[in-house]
């Protein structure tokens, strides 16, 4: 069985859990906007941009594609490549979906994860907050006319409601109408890199 939930959801899940004082152990304190710039081994902890040191037991280094402290513990520059793939993600209300014959059959079933593939391309959606709303992920190639779009486009910003339905406008009705009806401030534009392992 699957465990479907919205992202910031989960993040504020995880947020509340850590920060309680119930239960064992010392509650998190977050620092919010706070730059690691320097790991230290041999202190166990981190410097942040301002100078302060913040120890800990253990140093997670879940600081995403452009990860500094990756670049710290390989002592080398250490840069993201790209995949060759893109991937639009946004949320739409069930209600919203409900209102059109193209997308309406999509949500007839509660709790059901849909995904459709083809050849360089992948479409997934399912529901989360109790089917009230369905999250959406599109995956793309990447090819000579999106990329010359998606250079102009950063990570984590919002994509382009022109934009979106060109890339699927051979698709099905239904997937066709979804990207429509999405709004414009809704779409995060996230192309997907990786890293090669480090040495060890």
């Amino acid at each position: 069985p699957w465990r479907i939930s919205h992202y910031a959801d989960l993040h504020e899940a995880l947020r509340n859990k850590a920060t309680s004082s119930d239960g064992p152990g010392t509650p998190v304190t977050i620092h919010l906007r706070r730059k690691v710039v320097h790991w230290e081994p041999s202190m166990s902890g981190v410097f942040l941009e301002d100078g302060q040191f913040i120890a800990g037991d253990l140093v997670i280094g879940a600081d995403g594609a452009h990860s500094t402290l990756r670049r710290i513990i390989a002592n080398q520059q250490l840069s993201s490549q790209p995949l060759g793939h893109s991937a639009f993600r946004f949320h739409i209300p069930t209600s919203k979906l409900n209102e059109f014959v193209e997308t309406k059959a999509l949500v007839r079933r509660e709790g059901e994860i849909q995904t459709w593939k083809g050849e360089g391309w992948k479409f997934l959606i399912y529901p989360c907050r109790n089917n009230t709303k369905f999250s959406v992920v599109c995956m793309h190639e990447n090819g000579q006319r999106q990329q010359s779009i998606e250079e102009s486009l950063d990570c984590d910003v919002a994509g382009s409601l022109d934009y979106v339905p060109q890339v699927y406008s051979s698709f099905s009705p239904a997937i066709k109408a979804l990207v429509c009806i999405a709004e414009n401030n809704s779409i995060e534009h996230l192309p997907l890199m990786n890293h090669k392992p480090l040495r060890t």
